[in-house]
């Protein structure tokens, strides 16, 4: 018998509503397709859920004997069909950008392309007007203005249900140093 749990499922969301390890698979490939994951985090995730299960799935087994990072990405893509939801997009590409791997400019200009809940858009569109345009201040971003922008978007995230906590969870869990440390070095980087 399998868990089912429907953590992608919601406005602007292809349905990812499937065992917990598949939802982990397709969150762990949105995490490492915008940086907030590397590669050696991503074979750590793959081990750990191997060796958890007593009979993990072929998509599993091929990621866990990808020679290539890209490879690896690949089969955890086949864990579950259709392109990632917006919420999860925007949730990967926030949590880049608060390990300094995306600027807030760049996750703004992601989250205007997509289609988004009505609170996540408002707060995508504030966090757009103090990170790239900054009318209220000459054009020149002011970085508290835009921390207080990403806070905001990951507060609207986190409304929308388990998706944005499901990114969180995994990313802390895959950036821990064996000793259970964080690593050092996850500050954001807000400017262009």
């Amino acid at each position: 018998m399998s868990l089912v749990i429907a953590v992608f499922c919601g406005p602007s969301a292809a349905l990812w509503c499937a065992s917990e390890q598949v939802n982990e698979a397709r969150a762990i490939v949105e995490l490492a397709s915008f940086g907030a994951l590397s590669a050696s985090d991503v074979a750590a995730w793959v081990d750990r859920t191997m060796l958890s299960m007593p009979s993990p799935p072929t998509w599993l087994i091929e990621a866990s004997l990808a020679r290539s990072p890209e490879d690896r990405l690949h089969w955890l893509r086949e864990a579950g069909p259709g392109e990632a939801p917006a919420l999860a997009r925007l949730g990967g590409a926030l949590l880049a950008c608060q390990r300094g791997r995306m600027s807030a400019y760049e996750v703004a200009h992601l989250g205007l392309r997509l289609d988004l809940p009505p609170g996540v858009g408002a707060a995508v569109h504030e966090l757009e007007e103090d990170a790239c345009c900054a009318h209220e201040f000459d054009g020149v971003p002011q970085p508290e203005r835009v921390d207080a922008a990403l806070d905001a978007l990951a507060g609207a995230l986190a409304r929308q249900g388990p998706t944005f906590g499901l990114l969180e969870r995994l990313q802390e869990e895959c950036t821990r140093l064996p000793n259970n440390e964080p690593r050092v070095g996850n500050g954001r980087r807000t400017m262009k």
